[in-house]
């Protein structure tokens, strides 16, 4: 992936070459807010479908900043494997491959895999919560709008706003979903 990516032995990742690399294999990048209280592997998650053939990965907008690489990388190993391990062989092999892709050294590779699911809450920056419009903004300027636009054109298709299928879809309380029902309603058509 790194060759692929056109990077050095040494040279560090962007979370730009990283959102790519997922637009490169065909997956949908899917910014949810979760909250800024999750731990562990509940900061990101990836679906593959295979009917249409196409893996989402759901991210949390909402956890650290400094994170967003590591999870991104991680769920990218999910997507290339189609996700055919499972359990913790998937997530040993997604954490292995994070690590060396974020940082190839061994040294680096170690460092990082130790720091998976470890969480220090002294520090943290706590960041506010974005209006749903100001999530469809902010994401969709980094990840793309493709998954807003998605589920805007599945509401009209479906001749109305559908909380509870943005809640589902995005797995977020329903008061949440309603605010983002609506900011998906007023999405120009495209």
């Amino acid at each position: 992936m790194r060759r692929a990516l056109g990077l050095e032995d040494a040279q560090s990742i962007t979370t730009l070459q990283l959102v790519q690399a997922h637009h490169a294999i065909g997956a949908l990048l899917v910014p949810v807010y979760w909250g800024g209280d999750r731990a562990g592997h509940e900061n990101a998650m990836s679906i593959y479908l295979p009917d249409s053939q196409t893996s989402w990965v759901l991210l949390n907008v909402a956890s650290d900043p400094l994170d967003l690489p590591y999870w991104l990388a991680h769920e990218l190993a999910h997507c290339l494997t189609l996700h055919a391990l499972q359990g913790a062989d998937g997530e040993a092999f997604a954490d292995s491959f994070a690590a060396h892709l974020l940082d190839p050294g061994a040294a680096g590779a170690q460092r990082l895999v130790g720091q998976v699911d470890v969480v220090k809450r002294s520090g943290r920056r706590v960041r506010p919560r974005p209006t749903m419009r100001d999530l469809i903004a902010e994401s969709g300027a980094t990840f793309g709008m493709q998954a807003f636009l998605a589920m805007a054109r599945w509401q009209r298709e479906n001749e109305g706003r559908s909380p509870s299928f943005v809640a589902n879809a995005l797995n977020i309380p329903l008061g949440d979903a309603i605010e983002l029902s609506e900011a998906l309603w007023e999405l120009p058509e495209r």
